[in-house]
């Protein structure tokens, strides 16, 4: 994971914490990011095991794992 990708995880966290359901629009307004980058971001975070799907808030709604 490169020093960029951590600070952009620590920073959504910090904003997210573990109770609020996010989605890539919350990430590019977050972090200031295009549509692409901030989905690749939510890629690398769901491999990682970092964030989880949330079922019934539409699709692409994410939660950091507690």
């Amino acid at each position: 994971m490169t020093t960029k990708t951590k600070a952009h995880i620590e920073k959504l966290f910090a904003a997210f914490g573990y109770d609020t359901v996010f989605g890539r629009t919350d990430v590019m307004k977050c972090l200031g990011l295009t549509a692409s980058p901030a989905s690749e971001l939510l890629k690398k975070m769901l491999g990682m095991g970092l964030i989880e799907v949330v079922a019934g808030k539409g699709k692409g709604k994410y939660v950091f794992r507690g």
